[in-house]
């Protein structure tokens, strides 16, 4: 009974798959400022290059976020959407995790890149998950 769209179990069941996303998101985002001592050492860079591995992940959703947003309202559709930006999310985090475990900052940094353009457009799709499902003051 939990998977009929129309019952209240199914909308919570939504919900609580949405929080996931937001969470892993945060998780994924906020994982280099634990490492930061070991990727300073191990990769040689000093403060200066490893903070570009947070700036990286925002620039590219300067214009990514709108660009991103049309094409989950319009050609993607919402599941698909979130499902894409995941898998991005992802690969971003295995080039990130690569980089790190053959001493390529490089990688590192796409990595880091591809996780931002992927994570963002999973936290959009997510809210817009919400507002399709929870009306007024429902959340």
């Amino acid at each position: 009974f939990v998977f009929r769209p129309n019952h209240w179990t199914y909308r919570y069941f939504v919900l609580i798959l949405v929080c996931t996303v937001k969470i892993s998101q945060n998780y994924i985002y906020d994982v280099p400022a634990s490492l930061e001592q070991v990727i300073i050492q191990t990769l040689n860079i000093d403060v200066s290059h490893y903070t570009i591995l947070y700036s990286i992940y925002s620039w590219p959703n300067v214009v990514f976020t709108v660009i991103g947003g049309i094409l989950v309202d319009r050609i993607f559709g919402k599941r698909l959407g979130l499902f894409l930006s995941m898998i991005l999310s992802a690969i971003g985090q295995l080039m990130m995790a690569l980089g790190g475990f053959f001493d390529m900052f490089w990688l590192m940094i796409v990595g880091r890149c591809v996780i931002g353009v992927g994570g963002e457009l999973a936290l959009i799709t997510a809210n817009a998950f919400v507002a399709v499902w929870f009306r007024g003051k429902e959340i």
